[in-house]
C-alpha cells in the first residue's frame, strides 16, 4: 500500500543515496530536472515527473535526467548504439538496469559488507517500540507490507527509514497518511 497515491521509490531513492554519499545522481525518469527545478520531461506519453516532485530542489540539484528530453521512441533508438543491455527489454515498472529485479544483490556486490545500509537494524513501531531486527534498511520500501513480523491486531506497513540509526518504522494503515514525502534524514 502505498500512501496517497504517491510512490515511495524518491525517498528510498534518498536513502541510498545518502548512505552512498552521492552528490550526483543519474536517473531514467522522463522528467528534466534544471538548477533544482523539476520539470516535465518531453514525452507526454511517458512523462514521470509526479514520481519525482516530493524531492527536494537539493535533490534534483544533482539530478542528471538524460532521457527527459527525448521521446521513448528516441530513447530505444539510441540505446542499441550505447550497448545497453536493456534496450531490448520489456517495459517494467522496476529498476531498468537491474535485470533481475534483484537491487538488494546489486547493492550488495557493490557495496561494502558492513555497509549501513545492509546491516540489520531495530525494526520500530511509530510509538517507539522495538518489535524485531531487520536485515538491512535497503531491503524495504515506504509503503511496504510483504516481510514484515505478523502478531499484530492489524497489518504493519513501512512508514520510515532513519538511516542514521539503520530503523525501519512500521505503523498500521490508520497511520498511513501524509501530506508530503520527506526525506528520512
Amino acid at each position: 500500500m502505498y500512501v496517497a497515491t504517491r510512490s515511495p521509490s524518491s525517498a528510498t531513492c534518498l536513502s541510498h543515496a545518502d548512505a552512498l554519499d552521492c552528490a550526483l545522481h543519474r536517473h531514467g525518469h522522463y522528467a528534466i530536472a534544471r538548477d533544482g527545478t523539476l520539470f516535465r520531461g518531453r514525452d507526454p506519453g511517458k512523462d514521470q515527473s509526479y514520481f519525482l516532485w516530493a524531492s527536494t530542489a537539493a535533490w534534483w540539484r544533482g539530478m542528471l535526467t538524460p532521457v527527459g528530453s527525448l521521446t521513448k521512441r528516441e530513447t530505444r533508438d539510441v540505446a542499441p548504439r550505447l550497448g545497453l543491455v536493456t534496450a531490448d527489454k520489456d517495459e517494467s515498472v522496476e529498476i531498468c538496469f537491474v535485470p533481475d529485479d534483484d537491487y538488494v544483490g546489486v547493492l550488495e556486490r557493490h557495496l561494502p559488507a558492513d555497509a549501513p545500509a545492509l546491516c540489520p537494524g531495530p525494526l520500530v513501531t511509530v510509538g517507539g517500540a522495538v518489535v524485531g531486527e531487520h536485515a538491512g534498511f535497503a531491503r524495504y520500501t515506504i509503503g511496504q507490507r510483504r516481510g514484515l513480523p505478523g502478531g499484530f491486531r492489524e497489518p504493519m506497513y513501512v512508514v520510515a527509514i532513519r538511516p542514521t540509526r539503520r530503523e525501519v518504522v512500521i505503523a498500521p494503515e490508520t497511520n498511513c497518511s501524509a501530506t508530503r514525502w520527506r526525506s528520512p534524514r
